[in-house]
Formats: structure tokens, sequence, C-alpha cells
């Protein structure tokens, strides 16, 4: 996909153009509102939900609110696209956030699986950040901290804390054995907070919805021949999915993931055309 940038023209106040120069962004210029931007919408919605309601004191979090499931249509317009990619091997579009590590030059980023077309995962790398209004980047993990969040080692993943109190809430941490070179006290420091919803999705490859790959009406209806067939792909700036199976390409709406158009590639003509 070919990447444009835009330049402005800069107006005197008869109108005059004074200087020309090339318009930038980042997550504070992404407004919800008159007065909420980007990251703050993010502190405020990020609630790695559980199955128990969210105290609203909690962080700042309202009551029940959570930016895991959120839709990838209530998302994309806001962002600026080069901050968008698409993960091809993992089928994912992966949202940056403009918010770095000091001291690890990592990014924050969220990922939209393009089979649900929801926000399932979540990594937080900002010293700003503050979770529950008292956990942050670089904090000493300790056991008080870890009985009050009902936290556990996880067997499977090294570095990382599981909660029995928060479903998909995980925390990274650093060991203290020197990969950070100012710690080297073997104490554990918060590293990251993760927000993983990725188990709630069934990965397993299963049979299509439908037996005729030409009455779909969907992505979901054909997903896993067109996961097999290793031929999905995305093009964002036309907010559309493409995939191909035998001699036919299908093209989906990024945003719905309904079919546009079904294409037969011998003879060039069109199966199918959904008109908006």
């Amino acid at each position: 996909m070919e990447r444009k940038k835009i330049r402005v023209n800069i107006l005197d106040s008869a109108g005059r153009p004074i200087e020309e120069t090339d318009v930038y962004t980042n997550a504070e210029s992404v407004l919800f509102t008159d007065t909420v931007n980007l990251p703050q919408e993010l502190d405020r919605r990020l609630l790695y939900s559980t199955n128990i309601p969210t105290p609203k004191d909690i962080g700042g979090v309202i009551k029940g609110s959570t930016f895991l499931d959120t839709d990838i249509k209530d998302i994309i317009e806001k962002f600026d696209i080069s901050k968008i990619e698409y993960e091809k091997d993992l089928k994912y579009l992966s949202f940056k956030l403009g918010k770095i590590s000091q001291k690890t030059n990592l990014e924050c980023f969220f990922s939209i699986p393009i089979k649900t077309g929801k926000v399932i995962y979540i990594i937080i790398f900002d010293e700003n950040f503050k979770l529950f209004n008292e956990l942050e980047i670089w904090q000493e993990l300790t056991d008080e901290i870890k009985e009050k969040y009902e936290l556990y080692y996880d067997e499977d993943d090294d570095g990382i804390y599981l909660s029995k109190k928060y479903k998909y809430l995980k925390i990274g941490v650093d060991g203290g054995y020197g990969e950070m070179e100012e710690f080297k006290d073997y104490k554990e420091r918060i590293f990251s907070f993760i927000f993983d919803a990725q188990e709630d999705i069934c990965w397993i490859s299963q049979q299509d919805k439908i037996t005729n790959y030409l009455e779909c009406k969907n992505l979901q209806d054909i997903y896993n021949s067109l996961y097999d067939s290793k031929t999905l792909d995305v093009n964002i700036e036309k907010r559309e999915i493409y995939g191909q199976l035998d001699n036919y390409k299908f093209t989906f709406d990024l945003l719905t993931r309904d079919i546009k158009s079904i294409q037969n590639l011998e003879t060039v003509e069109f199966v199918k055309i959904h008109l908006e």
C-alpha cells in the first residue's frame, strides 16, 4: 500500500499563502470528544474486564466499561493510517498508540483479529500509565501487591503474572537479573500491563458455516477455508479484506466483514456484487 504525505499551506489573515508545512499527528490529537483525547479515553476505558462488575473508583474506569471487545468501526476512523499495520501471519491489525517507554523504547499497541473485528489484546509500556490509580511501570511487584490483586506466576509464559481477580489482566515483569542495566537487585518490577482476551476466541480450525462458498455473506462464513488457503490480506486504506478460493477472489468490508464482491479470476466476471 502506497503511503502519501499530506502538505498544507498556512495562510495569513488576508488568505495569502505564507508557508507550506507537513501535517503530523499523535495519539493526543485523536479526539473522542472536544476535551478527551485517545490516551485519556484508553485510561478511562481500559478495563481488561472481569466477570465481576468493576468498581467505579478503580483506575478512573467507569463501572462496567471495557475497551476490550470494542469494535473496529468505532476505532479505525480515529487513527492515522500510518499507525495501523496488518500482521499477515497472525491475521491481526495492530494499532500503535504513540506511547513509548522511555527506558525500553517499546510502543504501546492493541490488536484486532480480522476474524472478529474486536479488540482482544492491549499491551502498555508507558511509564505515565497508572493502573488502579496505584500500579506503575517499573514499580516493584511486592508480595502485598500480588496478594491484593491475586496474582500468580504463569508457568507457561516466563515473566508473566496472571490474576485470579481480573480475568484478562496480565502483568509482565523484569526479574532484576541485569537485562535492564539499572536493575540488578533480583527484585521483580512491573515491565508491562497486558489485557488479553485471546482465549475467548476459538482458534482451532473448524468447518465453514456454509458448504457453497459462493453463497457466503460474511467473512465468518468461510473464514477457515480462506485461512487455510493462506490468501487472506487487507487493504487498510480501502477498508477491505481479500481472499481467494480456487479461481474466485473474495472482497469483504473490513469494518463489517460483509461480502462486497466475488470475482471469477478466469473470466474476470463478478459472480456477486454488493451495492451499498
